[in-house]
């Protein structure tokens, strides 16, 4: 692994970054799966074997779709697989963070929002939460690294951990670490705020002002509790929601014009509070300026990647489970046009047998050994047989090909 000396090479080199492809690689270099193939693979019924969630199929599809040519790319997957599977630590350490993780790819998408519809008060908030979460992640990855520090094999997790250990040794994460809860249990006490409104003579709002702020929930029971009694109490005491209520105004709810004028007023409503807010959350924000090199968005990225690895690796632990042969392929240069299978089989037909719960399955199913090279370039095999260089483990016992093993389709329409 690279050796980086200082914190521009090393913010510099972690730009991009990804467990999917190598830093600085053309991603546009793949040869995408037409749908007649698509459909002759059955991908869907991998696919939902692997993940039902919407969002990780998604990924899961890109990836299975788009077979990468470079086989520096297949290799630096197939590794970072080997090691998932090889060592159980890292993902019982991803099952707990992945909560945090997904508070990081939140941000993310928040960020991306329509700034103008923004407001101080939550980018604060946001920030403070965020930073939070960074932080336990971070810990809980370099206490990992730690200890599969010499089981680590794979360039891309190598590069991932030593970014973390480098992270966790700079002076402003460790002034981050010591400072935030500071930070956050002063904005935590804030429980509920006091506003006055004066209304006009329709009982309209007109002007709003903060009364104070309060570091405990207002409760139903209030001021109501002392003057009413009864029926007028339940209902004076009721917490009104703006949105349902329309408080700031008459809101006709067939008339989709005016929902839109109501919520027009929440927000300018809500970005005149947070101007009230100002004077408690600016000494806040002055100090989160202070964090603001911490890059926390990189975790968040890699969110679905760590997720696409976890799907991938209990997947092919339930396939081993059933006794069939998974191997790691070995791709070989692209000069030598060959293509060598042993035991490879239907893994469709093995999805199958195990939704049926069929016992014996390595038993039940056929296996074929198949050899494409200066032997000869045409076999006919009777029944389906499928393997993918997506930078996945086979269903073949051992696998032999190079990068461009499943492109010659598209030159001659032959397999």
């Amino acid at each position: 692994m690279e050796d980086f000396q200082t914190t521009n090479d090393f913010e510099k080199d972690m730009t991009g970054f990804s467990i999917l492809w190598i830093n600085n690689e053309r991603r546009s270099d793949y040869f995408k799966i037409d749908d007649d193939a698509y459909h002759d693979l059955n991908l869907d019924r991998i696919i939902n074997s692997i993940s039902l969630d919407p969002k990780k199929k998604e990924l899961i599809k890109t990836v299975f779709s788009r077979l990468p040519t470079n086989p520096d790319i297949i290799n630096f997957r197939l590794s970072i697989l080997e090691d998932f599977i090889n060592i159980p630590d890292i993902i019982e350490c991803l099952n707990r963070v992945m909560p945090n993780l997904e508070v990081m790819s939140g941000f993310n998408d928040y960020l991306l929002s329509n700034s103008d519809e923004r407001i101080l008060l939550h980018d604060v908030a946001w920030r403070l939460y965020v930073l939070d979460n960074y932080i336990t992640c971070i810990i809980q990855f370099n206490d990992l690294y730690t200890r599969i520090k010499e089981k680590i094999k794979s360039d891309g997790l190598k590069h991932f951990f030593g970014y973390v250990e480098y992270v966790v040794n700079t002076g402003t994460f460790v002034s981050c670490k010591n400072e935030l809860p500071a930070l956050i249990e002063h904005i935590a006490n804030i429980k509920s705020i006091t506003v006055g409104i004066n209304l006009d003579f329709k009982m309209s709002p007109v002007e709003a002002t903060l009364i104070s702020i309060n570091d405990k929930k207002i409760e139903k029971q209030n001021i109501f509790h002392r003057l009413f009694s009864g029926e007028t109490l339940k209902a004076k005491s009721e917490m009104y929601s703006l949105y349902s209520k329309g408080i700031l105004g008459n809101v006709d709810y067939n008339n989709p014009g005016t929902i839109k004028n109501i919520n027009i007023k929440l927000t300018h409503f809500f970005d005149e509070l947070s101007g009230m807010l100002y004077g408690v959350i600016k000494p806040i924000e002055g100090e989160l300026k202070r964090f603001s090199g911490i890059k926390t968005r990189l975790l968040g990225r890699l969110k679905p990647e760590f997720q696409y690895y976890m799907d991938i690796t209990s997947f092919l632990k339930e396939i081993i489970g059933t006794g069939l042969p998974v191997c790691k392929p070995e791709i070989i240069d692209m000069k030598n046009r060959l293509i060598s299978v042993r035991d490879g089989y239907n893994i469709n037909l093995a999805l199958r047998f195990m939704d049926e719960k069929t016992s014996d399955i390595n038993d039940k199913i056929v296996k074929n050994d198949i050899d494409i090279g200066e032997q000869g370039r045409i076999l006919i095999i009777t029944g389906p047989n499928m393997a993918l260089c997506s930078g996945n483990f086979s269903p073949i016992k051992r696998f032999r090909c190079n990068s461009y093993a499943f492109s010659d389709r598209r030159k001659t329409g032959k397999a």
